[in-house]
């Protein structure tokens, strides 16, 4: 027989017989084969009625491959699939076999015991399976790391009033694929196009061998998760995984020198009990079975660099080499060390963009609460007290929007709990129109709630405010948060600060302490605060309370954020929250707080200098015409904090806001209710890309003076417009809507019609680029009646006939008032 040196043509020629092989195998065997497609083709392969049409699905796939995949694909085929054609085999031999001779030279110690079962399992030389002390010595680690990963998951989550359910925490994933299309010309171009689909956290770990970045605002709840998923792998919830490694960057901030992979993983995760021995037996585990090995790394905005561009680290790569750990981990998650592994990274959106230097990867954003889970959270925080109490509290959250919107963020919902617990139980006359209105507000409550866990031990009758009481040692905490910021520092060693603040701040629960492994492995106690946000809080305080800080170093630390992100931006870090609670504490409520710890006897004309100083800040950055959609909304958030009403009447008094592909939170939706109910004029709100939730939109309606409103996005469909349906008779002032260039369908246009009926101010609806047809028009047609103020209708580029077009003709020879009619 002629040899065949195309591998590519091998698979086309011998396609049906190959799919008749794979029909036979059992699923084991297809699994293993599954683990060569792309991610999206083994998701729509599962899906796939019969056998017959997932194994058709898998050749067809390879049929496109390059030569390197369609080689890798007979490999995997001759290894694990029984009664192949020996005319076939010798073909698959001759074309790779070379990659075969890869895995038949290996030792038995080298192969995985996979490949080793399967060997013996499928080939007719029934060789047994060598037992050594190597499965013994990987069956101790793993146990101890399921152990260690328990008690890090309950000291993690000793404070978590409710149980976290993954299979009820919901992202959004998404992948960049280059696609080759087929142009009209007949040649092939490279175009790039993004897939997202919604599924549980509890499922990222479930398909293997792909590197994950999950998205989060900060108290997003990213830490816990990470934990949870590394508990219920300790539980066996993932066998795929063998061994799985959870690292934190604040940790790994500490590390100064070059690191091999091997000192990573032994020195700064779990050193194994058996020294060396066990140390080299496990490492060619992981090396020989890298689709078995699973990496958490939470925190890279707690990072103090940036990732490696993977294009600029040394050629080759070995696991064995000391790098400096931004190289290290930018390998790892690139893949140019331990291709096959799994890696999860957890980080805030604004630094996703400093990973990696391809798209080769997940992204999932993590959701928040939505407002059944505030409730869910709300009713077991407050399980243990009196019935009023717990009635009253979440009655009061409830209805109370700022503190409800906040509480969309699962950190910020357990701090509102704390905050409304230390508010009801100190006073239960106190009136619900004394509750805090802001973030800062509500971090002022809860650093009092904090201190009231320290006078435990002392004199109750002591009537001291707490504030004034701790004065000194909320200043040192204060002085020690600016500190970290400045120094790009979460994590303190103990001999950093005084045992008695240590104490201090741990028994108010202010700090939480750590057990640190430093530079040299040698074990620290250290510290960091209790959440990155309290950090940034005290910080904010710091700045407003101490003598000999300039208004210079106030700007330098006031600035607006940007969610639009390049490759060229500097990593920020730490700095999400500063800002606002600068311009929180420039408050007038917040004047007689910051007085008394500031503590001098010209407290109050210190403070009042120095929030004006941060007004004045906030009023230069209204003038600038360059701000952004982001920033804008940036700037709406700080002025809602200093809930100054003639600086949100500033801000509120532009005729449109335009906000471009960026995703927008309750609290941002609530900001820019506040900016423009201020301003009292007639405004614009023109969505763009913006990733909304549907809850969101109930917040829409505080906008006492929307007139026009645009979404303008694909991601804009029938449950959107079903949502948007439920808010439009509230929207009394609106006379302009646009939803257009969206994936609108007759179903969501059957609602929206609905629910315009009851709004006879209209005078412009344009649902122009979506795919209406003829059924749509003659709804929307039989509209216009109802519609006494309607002028102008748009709804071209759509699917509809001449017959459509007729039938908003004669609707429109009805009313005398319609202007304008565009469809084609």
């Amino acid at each position: 027989m002629e040899e065949v040196e195309d591998v590519v043509e091998v698979v086309a020629q011998e396609a049906s017989i190959i799919v008749d092989i794979l029909c036979g195998q059992k699923d084991k065997v297809l699994e293993q084969i599954y683990g060569l497609l792309d991610y999206n083709t083994q998701i729509q392969l599962k899906h796939l009625p019969s056998l017959r049409q997932k194994a058709v699905g898998i050749v067809e796939y390879f049929k496109t491959s390059n030569s390197d995949k369609c080689r890798e694909f007979l490999s995997n085929v001759w290894m694990f699939c029984e009664n192949i054609p020996l005319d076939l085999e010798i073909k698959v031999l001759s074309v790779a076999g070379c990659l075969m001779g890869k895995f038949m030279s290996l030792s038995f110690i080298e192969l995985s015991s996979k490949h080793l079962y399967s060997i013996q399992y499928y080939t007719s030389t029934n060789i047994p399976m060598l037992m050594c002390s190597h499965s013994d010595q990987m069956q101790s680690y793993t146990k101890a790391v399921k152990v260690f990963l328990q008690q890090k998951f309950e000291r993690v989550t000793k404070d978590v009033s409710k149980e976290i359910s993954l299979e009820e925490t919901w992202v959004y994933l998404r992948h960049r694929n280059s696609a080759r299309v087929r142009e009209k010309s007949g040649s092939t171009q490279e175009r790039e196009e993004t897939l997202e689909h919604k599924e549980s956290v509890e499922s990222l770990l479930k398909t293997t061998g792909r590197v994950v970045v999950l998205l989060g605002q900060a108290g997003s709840g990213k830490t816990l998760l990470m934990h949870c998923l590394a508990q219920h792998w300790a539980q066996n919830s993932y066998p795929s995984i063998k061994l799985l490694f959870l690292l934190e960057f604040r940790q790994l901030n500490l590390v100064s020198q070059p690191l091999s992979l091997k000192d990573l993983l032994f020195r700064f995760f779990l050193p194994p009990e058996g020294g060396d021995e066990q140390s080299e037996a496990l490492f060619n585990y992981i090396l020989s079975n890298p689709e078995e090995i699973c990496f958490i790394f939470d925190g890279y905005d707690e990072f103090g660099g940036k990732f490696t561009d993977p294009e600029k680290l040394p050629i080759p790569l070995s696991p064995y080499q000391e790098l400096p750990m931004a190289d290290l981990l930018s390998g790892l998650c690139s893949y140019k060390i331990l291709p096959k592994c799994t890696v999860l990274v957890t980080c805030r959106p604004r630094d996703v963009i400093d990973l990696f230097g391809s798209s080769a990867y997940f992204v999932a954003e993590l959701l928040g609460f939505s407002q059944q889970q505030v409730k869910e959270y709300t009713e077991e925080y407050f399980q243990e007290k009196e019935g009023e109490l717990k009635e009253r509290a979440v009655s009061l959250l409830l209805s109370n929007r700022h503190l409800l919107f906040m509480s969309h963020v699962p950190a910020l919902c357990h701090v509102c709990c704390v905050c409304l617990d230390h508010f009801l139980s100190k006073e239960k006359s106190q009136s619900p129109a004394e509750l805090p209105t802001s973030l800062t507000q509500i971090y002022l409550h809860i650093l009092s709630a904090f201190l009231n866990r320290c006078q435990g031990t002392e004199n109750c009758e002591n009537t001291t405010p707490l504030l004034l009481r701790y004065r000194s040692q909320i200043a040192e905490l204060s002085k020690l948060a600016a500190y970290g910021l400045e120094n790009s520092r979460i994590v303190f060693l103990a001999k950093e600060l005084s045992t008695e603040l240590m104490n201090f701040g741990a028994n108010a629960g202010i700090l939480s302490r750590m057990d640190l492994t430093c530079a040299d492995g040698s074990r620290s106690l250290g510290c960091a605060f209790m959440h990155l946000t309290m950090q940034e809080f005290l910080t904010a305080l710091h700045l407003m309370t101490s003598t000999g800080i300039p208004e210079s170093e106030l700007k330098r630390k006031l600035n607006l954020k940007s969610r639009w992100t390049t490759k060229t931006d500097p990593k920020t870090v730490f700095t999400d929250s500063l800002h606002l609670f600068m311009c929180g504490l420039a408050a007038e409520a917040c004047t007689s707080t910051l007085a008394l710890l500031e503590g001098s006897e010209d407290a109050v004309a210190l403070v009042k200098t120095r929030q004006a100083a941060v007004l004045k800040i906030l009023k230069g950055f209204v003038g600038t015409a360059s701000q952004t959609g982001p920033k804008i909304v940036e700037l709406c958030r700080c002025v809602h904090e200093a809930q100054d009403i003639s600086l949100a009447k500033i801000v509120g008094s532009r005729a449109r806001f335009e906000l471009r592909n960026i995703r927008l939170y309750p609290v941002d939706m609530d900001a820019l209710a506040f900016v423009t109910s201020a301003a009292d004029q007639m405004v614009c709100l023109d969505f763009g890309g913006c990733s909304i939730e549907l809850e969101c939109l109930t917040i829409i309606p505080n906008c006492r003076t929307l007139e026009h409103v645009i979404f303008r996005s694909r991601k804009y469909d029938d449950k959107f417009a079903e949502a948007l349906s439920t808010i439009l008779p509230e929207l009394h002032t609106l006379k302009q809507l646009e939803f257009i260039s969206g994936g609108l369908t007759d179903t969501g246009t059957d609602k929206l019609v609905k629910a315009l009926a009851c709004c006879p101010q209209i005078t412009h609806l344009d649902f122009s680029d979506n795919s209406l047809s003829d059924k749509s028009v003659r709804k929307i047609a039989d509209l216009f009646p109802k519609l006494t103020g309607i002028t102008s209708v748009r709804l071209g580029k759509n699917n509809i006939t001449r017959e459509g077009i007729f039938t908003l003709v004669e609707k429109m020879s009805a009313v005398h008032n319609i202007a304008k009619i565009h469809a084609r």
